[in-house]
């Protein structure tokens, strides 16, 4: 992963996590982006659950981010650097 994608990506998480509500198709695209940068360090993908339960349950309307969800958003946000240490 580039430096450059790294920072929007982690701009993205950090700008997600400010928010009051979000939808959960915006958290689906940003989900995405995350998907594509743990493919160099996969064990990452195992930190989302709350996060798909959140989508589902609120993909059409804005909610407010469950503590759970934030919780693994913030994780994989600060995990995000093994990948590129570890290959």
């Amino acid at each position: 992963m580039s430096a450059s994608r790294f920072w929007k990506l982690t701009k993205a998480l950090n700008w997600l996590l400010r928010r009051r509500k979000v939808s959960g198709k915006q958290l689906e695209i940003i989900i995405g982006h995350a998907t594509y940068a743990a493919m160099v360090f996969r064990p990452l993908l195992s930190v989302f659950h709350s996060v798909y339960k959140f989508i589902r349950s609120s993909y059409d309307h804005f909610s407010v981010l469950w503590k759970s969800a934030a919780k693994e958003l913030e994780v994989f946000r600060d995990l995000m650097v093994l990948g590129d240490y570890l290959v």
